[in-house]
């Protein structure tokens, strides 16, 4: 998404005072980074202290960058995370893409915790533009913002995933004046009613390209589902056969 989010905004010149992203992950994988590379500033907010760490060695000379080692939640308090690759996750939630996508089955061995605080307490009020990316709780984000950002960029989509809280999301947006941009993959990009001016053919290909992305997220989830069920056809087919043998006279 990175790359992309950089050059809609570049061509309809838009000039952020400040940048935020939540969920950051890897440095070299931030949405954020080519803002970051044009010197504007930047909060950095990521939960997993391995990342944190990278981040740290990678923008170290980064004047115009802060990094935040928190996790972002609903209350001020520890909370624990489970890392599942690139999908580290709130324990509390009851849907993120590795839960739902992965099948993943919480494991001690991927449990850490760290502090987590409210967003309104890191958001210091100049954000221009957002991006939000932590599998599940991106509407902790949206509910204690203090800034009124031009640009927001969350994971809405992922295969058989859809953001638990995506109606609120979309409720809070319409109560604010935001309307969806467009669709990169996984993320859905929403921008501020009246900040740039479309032209009928760009919101022909928004909406276009808006649809197809939706599309290929449920032929993906229809592809897991085929497969899950001729697995467990196997399977049954496996033990029946297995169990006919064993008992076979």
């Amino acid at each position: 998404m990175s790359k992309r989010l950089y050059f809609m905004c570049k061509r309809k010149g838009l000039v952020p005072r400040e940048v935020a992203e939540v969920g950051v992950y890897l440095p070299e994988t931030s949405n954020v980074l080519e803002f970051i590379n044009d010197g504007i500033p930047a909060l950095l907010i990521e939960a997993d202290p391995v990342c944190v760490e990278k981040l740290r060695q990678y923008f170290a000379s980064y004047s115009n960058v802060s990094i935040f080692p928190y996790a972002v939640w609903d209350e001020n308090r520890c909370i624990a995370l489970y890392r599942a690759n690139a999908s580290t996750f709130i324990g509390e939630l009851d849907a993120s893409p590795a839960l739902i996508n992965d099948s993943y089955i919480l494991d001690k061995a991927d449990r850490f915790e760290v502090e987590a605080r409210r967003f309104c307490e890191i958001d210091n009020g100049r954000i221009d533009l957002l991006s939000i990316d932590i599998e599940g709780a991106e509407w902790y984000v949206i509910k204690h913002l203090s800034s009124y950002p031009q640009v927001i960029a969350l994971e809405g989509y992922s295969g058989e995933y859809q953001n638990p809280f995506l109606p609120q999301i979309e409720q809070w947006m319409r109560e604010n004046g935001y309307v969806r941009w467009f669709i990169d993959n996984t993320d859905i990009v929403y921008i501020q009613r009246g900040v740039i001016d479309l032209t009928t053919g760009e919101r022909c290909r928004n909406l276009l390209a808006s649809a197809l992305t939706l599309l290929k997220h449920r032929l993906k989830s229809i592809k897991r589902k085929i497969r899950k069920r001729i697995l467990i056809r196997f399977e049954s087919s496996a033990d029946e056969r297995h169990f006919c043998r064993n008992n076979y006279f």
